[in-house]
């Protein structure tokens, strides 16, 4: 995982704006602080290691709660590029079509979440499952609270999804092949 982070480093060195990195460190914040907490020898690492067989074990229902949220980003993908062929417009239409979009990811990212926290807590209990929770609110704290904040789990804003630009949607996927390696790496 350490490596992955230094991976990521020199990826936003050479290839971002100094603005670009900015945003995106201050985004992923969160997820590095989890990173190192588990990568280095404390209590977060030994609680960790106390839940991990378990949460091996759920990795393949797991995987139930990713293809749903990686369906819903792929049709979002989907609407964007169709939306980036036409024309330029600041129709109201256009405009509506872009929050409609922040509105899908973000429901649909913590519509993962709960999926995912429910299959620890099915499987693994109610200690699993906090752990889960926390672990997942920490890691995406920072960018929820940029871009979601408006779009909580079963609110009227999400109550047809199970929500921004291509960027969120990279930013949300990022988060997800992190949460992946933890799970594959227990």
């Amino acid at each position: 995982m350490n490596r992955g982070i230094r991976c990521i480093d020199s990826y936003t060195r050479r290839c971002m704006t100094e603005e670009q990195r900015k945003h995106f460190n201050r985004l992923y914040d969160g997820t590095t602080q989890m990173i190192k907490k588990l990568c280095n020898p404390g209590p977060y690492q030994e609680e960790f290691l106390v839940h991990a067989p378990c949460m091996r074990e759920v990795s393949a229902e797991y995987e139930d709660c990713v293809r749903k949220y990686q369906q819903k980003i792929g049709e979002v993908h989907t609407r964007i590029n169709e939306l980036n062929r036409r024309p330029a417009n600041d129709s109201a239409l256009d405009i509506a079509g872009r929050g409609n979009e922040l509105r899908t990811v973000c429901c649909s990212f913590r519509d993962y979440l709960v999926c995912s926290q429910r299959t620890v807590m099915n499987k693994c209990g109610e200690e699993a499952a906090k752990f889960t929770e926390d672990f997942l609110n920490q890691m995406s704290f920072t960018l929820i609270e940029a871009h979601c904040e408006n779009y909580l789990h079963g609110s009227n804003q999400c109550e047809d999804s199970s929500a921004s630009q291509l960027s969120l949607q990279l930013e949300l996927n990022f988060i997800l092949v992190i949460y992946l390696y933890f799970y594959r790496c227990t």
